[in-house]
């Protein structure tokens, strides 16, 4: 049960395992682009290529689709960036519904964590399986792996390591459960943090923060939904920056201490945007932008 690409490598893992898929559900096909085209989510198309038969409910408490899921004798169903199981549905396998999540739980539980774990300068995460059951991410624990978090790392390159790591971490949970090796485990509620889910109000940058925190916060955001400051009516994306620790003007001061680079000072050291991008223009390095955008008018 999946719907996004970040779910294919899974499928593909167990499809040519020595295990049984028996089905694949995911989301109904939607419109999609200027001409509204019908489009397919990223695990119908994989399913198809794989010959699996796929199920697409519009509710996933419709009796009759419950009644099919029932039919398929699956041992366990398996859950990676899915809607929310309800309990009549996951209850239905005999080893129930697992999920992966992208935390290393219960750090992290919500819609985000991969996100949220980059925004607070982590260094490391992981993928978690487990046994899901009335409560958002708060099931007995099965297996953890983890992964480090560099300092170049984004959301978008974190993204992709993890997606195949969670075909991993799925395969050895599976074979862990049929073996009888693998044991759940509760989780503690005293190491919990939410990540909740990310809008792109949520990426406006704070000049009081730290410069450090602030680059934190642009990699977390990279490639979506992006960080942006307010230079004059110019709503302006920063893509990436490197900060420094030490600070000589004023909280949101811009100075240019050269021809190719901006600083922009924060509550503690100043942001260097290295890839900039205007409203309705291509993103472009920091010459660039300083050749093509009066910069002056807006210096401490």
């Amino acid at each position: 049960m999946g719907t996004p690409e970040f779910a294919v490598p899974s499928l593909h893992k167990l499809a040519t395992s020595c295990h049984n898929v028996v089905a694949v559900v995911t989301a109904p096909d939607k419109a999609k682009g200027r001409g509204r085209k019908m489009a397919f989510p990223e695990v119908k198309e994989a399913a198809i290529e794989l010959g699996l038969p796929v199920f697409q409910p519009e509710s996933l408490r419709d009796k009759e689709f419950q009644n099919a899921m029932r039919e398929l004798k699956a041992d366990v169903f398996i859950v990676v960036a899915f809607r929310i199981l309800p309990p009549s549905l996951y209850s239905i396998p005999r080893w129930g519904a697992i999920n992966a999540h992208g935390s290393l739980l219960p750090k992290y539980r919500g819609a985000a964590p991969i996100h949220w774990a980059v925004y607070h300068g982590e260094t490391e995460t992981g993928i978690t399986t487990f046994k899901i059951d009335k409560s958002v991410d708060t099931g007995s624990l099965l297996l953890k792996k983890k992964l480090a978090i560099s300092k170049e790392d984004t959301s978008g390159s974190l993204y992709e390591r993890m997606k195949d790591l969670a075909a991993e971490a799925l395969l050895e949970t599976i074979d862990g459960l049929e073996s009888e090796s693998l044991k759940a485990m509760p989780q503690d509620e005293n190491l919990v943090t939410k990540a909740p889910k990310i809008f792109p109000e949520m990426g406006e940058l704070d000049f009081k923060r730290s410069s450090e925190e602030l680059v934190n916060h642009i990699r977390a955001f990279q490639p979506f939904p992006s960080c942006w400051f307010m230079l004059g009516e110019n709503k302006v994306k920063i893509h990436k920056a490197t900060f420094l620790p030490d600070s000589y003007g004023k909280v949101a001061e811009l100075t240019l201490p050269d021809k190719k680079t901006l600083h922009i000072h924060c509550g503690q050291g100043i942001l260097v945007p290295e890839i900039l991008q205007l409203p309705g223009r291509k993103a472009l390095d920091m010459v660039a932008f300083l050749n093509g955008f009066n910069i002056k008018a807006y210096l401490g």
